[in-house]
């Protein structure tokens, strides 16, 4: 197997592979996973047909080891710590995060006050949760105090510092009763509250158009697509009223201004929506974007490179369109092999057709799909999903809620030959917020230069690790760059591979760099 030049644009060259899909399918490393979820005591059973997952992943208890917490909706919420051994136990805790009278899904794990320990913000079908961690010690209802309930049905929460001022805002996607509703009612929008800094939030719905803050949401993410700096504001619309992309403009409007862009960037596409993963599918410097429907998935690729920011459909040639009912989608590096593969989730009706999905990335902006052998395409009914390294061997595992069953763990089981480094990034001054997030890391590989971008709300439900991760091939070391949210960069040269790195804005030096077997 011998390499080309793909060229997307004459200014642009990256690496792709000369040869067909059925070619490479023979020759491709392959992409495995291993249930573990009994034997890690990982397992938290639900009522079948469950209308909402959620799964947020953070070290809540700072023991060094990546927890997880989980929504129940009929059934109880669960907060699940890592023994660091490859098991799990039931936290003491869970009865602080089980509000009465309310049915949960979708949360998002987030440290908003800056204190070094990861909070929730729970949306439920009634009143909402923020639950403030108390150093480990319990978790506080501070939802009225902060000013962040909505009773509406809640179905995508997200995170980020949407106006740079090192503050954690918050989007709360709400699902209207009926498919027209009244637009001018608040309980039926979608929720945009900034951070005052003291623990309290301000609403800032007025600086939006009405009409799409009432659309039927299910998916939600900030990523900053249009290079700018700034965190935008994506969302995935149920029922074919068209998706929404919020380009953030900055101050203005009487707090701070969002822009729709929908139709002018070519993301209002008609969906039944269910997911969203962003990430640089083919390594061109801007991210992309894939979105799950029934009967169809779409991917979006950004052409920002071209000279302004605008999307071009490439579902089908991608390799990523599945006719079945989607649901969570990730981006993710399976094989470390530098080249973001792809999961979908899917459920439905039809147990043969409605199998989870693996896809290993060509490297020429098409994947192909792996799913038989790769352990992770289960038939059950699967909703939300999450990705993590939660035994720190350098590869990513998935978390997947199945609504008629229970939430699953897959361990990546792939055999690796490829390199790998993971970089966790922290803010410990007064210029960024704690988590980091909206930082971005490039990292120069022989292949090109790979991109990634802190992010707290994605795929459907919930949040994966913040934890950067990026496979290397065969390199043993590299040099990367991170972006910092206040315009600060930092570059470090000879970062080890196979080992997690962690870094204190803005200073260069390592915080910490651990290696495991």
């Amino acid at each position: 197997m011998h390499r080309i030049r793909y060229q997307k644009h004459p200014l642009h060259i990256i690496w792709g592979f000369a040869v067909s899909s059925a070619l490479l399918t023979q020759n491709l490393p392959a992409i495995e996973f291993t249930d573990v979820t009994l034997s890690s005591g990982f397992s938290a059973s639900h009522f079948a047909n469950k209308p909402s997952c959620g799964q947020a992943v953070a070290d809540f208890d700072h023991n060094g080891w990546l927890d997880a917490f989980v929504t129940g909706y009929f059934d109880d919420n669960h907060l699940l710590l890592n023994n660091g051994d490859g098991s799990f136990s039931e936290s003491a805790l869970s009865t602080q995060l089980n509000p009465s009278g309310s049915d949960c899904g979708p949360v998002a794990a987030a440290d908003f006050n800056n204190d070094g320990w990861a909070d929730l913000y729970v949306g439920c079908d009634g009143n909402n949760y923020l639950f403030r961690n108390d150093a480990g010690a319990g978790f506080t209802d501070v939802t009225a105090m902060a000013g962040v309930n909505h009773t509406a049905r809640t179905e995508a929460v997200a995170w980020a510092d949407i106006n740079g001022d090192s503050w954690l805002d918050l989007y709360v996607g709400t699902y209207p009763p009926v498919l027209n509703p009244v637009i001018d009612d608040p309980i039926n929008q979608d929720q945009i509250w900034l951070s005052n800094g003291d623990g309290t939030f301000t609403n800032i719905n007025q600086g939006f158009a009405a009409e799409p803050l009432t659309r039927p949401v299910l998916a939600a993410t900030f990523t900053d697509l249009d290079n700018d700096g700034d965190l935008d504001l994506y969302i995935v619309n149920d029922k074919l009223v068209k998706n929404t992309l919020w380009r953030n403009d900055g101050p203005g409007c009487g707090s701070w201004c969002f822009t729709d862009v929908s139709a002018a960037t070519n993301t209002d596409r008609e969906v039944y929506g269910m997911g969203i993963a962003s990430g640089d599918i083919d390594l061109d410097g801007d991210l992309d974007l894939y979105f799950s429907s029934i009967a169809e998935q779409v991917v979006l690729r950004n052409d920002l490179d071209l000279g302004s920011l605008a999307f071009t459909e490439i579902s089908d040639s991608s390799g990523l369109n599945f006719n079945a009912v989607g649901w969570g989608t990730h981006f993710a590096d399976f094989d470390n092999d530098g080249w973001l593969d792809a999961y979908l989730a899917t459920g439905g009706t039809t147990p043969d057709v409605n199998t989870d999905r693996v896809y290993y990335n060509l490297a020429n902006l098409q994947f192909d799909d792996v799913s038989i052998t790769s352990g992770a395409s289960n038939p059950l009914n699967s909703n939300g999903t999450s990705q993590w390294d939660y035994n720190a061997d350098g590869r990513q595992d998935l978390i997947v809620c199945n609504n008629s069953d229970a939430y699953a763990l897959y361990a990546n089981s792939t055999a690796m030959t490829d390199n790998w480094i993971a970089i966790e990034l922290s803010g410990e001054d007064a210029d960024i917020n704690r988590d980091a997030i909206g930082a971005r890391i490039h990292l120069s590989t022989v292949d090109g230069i790979q991109m990634r971008e802190v992010t707290s709300g994605q795929s459907r439900g919930g949040n994966s690790s913040l934890i950067q991760h990026f496979g290397i091939g065969a390199a043993t070391a590299v040099d990367l760059q991170i972006s910092w949210p206040d315009g600060a960069s930092s570059v470090i040269n000879g970062i080890t591979a196979n080992r997690y790195h962690k870094f204190l804005h803005p200073e260069p030096d390592f915080i910490s760099s651990t290696g495991f077997e």
